[in-house]
């Protein structure tokens, strides 16, 4: 129902052109009882979970909560009801993950179960993982290492996104980041998934390797691919030179470490960001979270387009200098 702002949608009706929402994770089902309420436009909303027990909670949820219309309690494995909708007429609208720790093993399933121009929701809570304490694992779970540094949290989210990107190019499609917010102890990504081979093949520019300084905290990061225009308005793919950096910080003289790969395009859509500002805006009152996401999608639209950042108070202590003004550097 992508475009249609105009027409009315209730929340709470059954519409049978709506979207089909997949919430692969569910636990008690509360977040499918939400979307049921909340939502306007739906069609149908799966409640899976694989625990006998959380699925007998969701059909009690159902009831109480008069969604019988629109919610169906599923008792299953969450990849496989996502293979199992993976041919084009079946694919959902809207898929949700949210497990405890990783939701690495799912991304397979879950790109190729995604519409075109369908959203993909991903929660990742092994934070500790993720921004570098244990850089073995993460490299099991995602396929890249991650490092400790000021903007561990960032390479975090650009971990998970090369992976979600990696697995969609393997079946010929793509993601494009909306929203990637690291909060409290987890991540919360928001991408939209399309079919494309040629637009599949810019994971090799998106993706690449950073090198981050052990001292200093000064970082370079170096795409594996860049792009040369041929004659036909089309381009070339052709491999990067590097490293870009010598064996010691040119600043400081300390080694690099290597972290990586790591999505390196833009991890936010500034205009999805404002849109949902401005919905918030125009409802006061209506959701109890109001400030904290005006906050927290105000910082990530204003954001750069470029990876990765250096703490100015981190920076200043290097070259021994009073800190400016926030303001100033703003």
């Amino acid at each position: 129902m992508e475009g249609d702002e105009d027409i009315h949608l209730e929340a709470g009706t059954h519409y049978p052109d709506g979207v089909r929402i997949l919430e692969g994770l569910a636990a008690s089902g509360l977040r499918s009882m939400r979307f049921a309420k909340e939502i306007p436009g739906v069609n149908k909303i799966i409640c899976n979970d694989f625990d006998e027990t959380a699925v007998e909670v969701i059909k009690k949820n159902i009831k109480r909560n008069k969604v019988e219309h629109l919610v169906e309690a599923s008792h299953g494995d969450a990849s496989m009801i996502m293979y199992q909708n993976k041919s084009f007429k079946d694919r959902f609208d809207v898929v949700d993950l949210d497990p405890y720790g990783t939701a690495a093993p799912f991304f397979d399933a879950a790109v190729q179960s995604v519409r075109d121009g369908g959203l993909l929701c991903v929660t990742c809570t092994d934070a500790a993982v993720l921004c570098g304490n244990t850089p073995e694992k993460c490299f099991a779970l995602y396929g890249s290492a991650s490092v400790r540094g000021s903007f561990c949290h960032e390479m975090g989210l650009r971990i998970i996104l090369r992976s979600l990107e990696s697995h969609a190019a393997r079946h010929s499609r793509y993601i494009v980041p909306l929203a990637s917010l690291s909060v409290d102890f987890y991540f919360r990504i928001f991408v939209k998934v399309y079919s494309g081979a040629y637009k599949a093949k810019f994971a090799s520019t998106n993706s690449g390797m950073v090198y981050h300084c052990s001292g200093c905290g000064v970082y370079t990061t170096l795409p594996f691919c860049d792009t040369v225009p041929t004659k036909s308005d089309n381009v070339r793919f052709v491999l990067n030179k590097g490293p870009p950096v010598s064996e010691r910080c040119e600043h400081c003289g300390s080694r690099h470490q290597i972290a990586g790969p790591a999505y390196l395009g833009k991890i936010h859509n500034s205009e999805y960001c404002e849109r949902i500002i401005a919905r918030i805006n125009a409802q006061p009152g209506k959701f109890g979270t109001a400030k904290r996401i005006e906050g927290m999608l105000s910082m990530a639209s204003e954001e750069l387009d470029e990876p990765l950042y250096m703490e100015l108070d981190a920076l200043n202590m290097v070259v021994h200098c009073q800190p400016p003004k926030m303001n100033d550097i703003r």
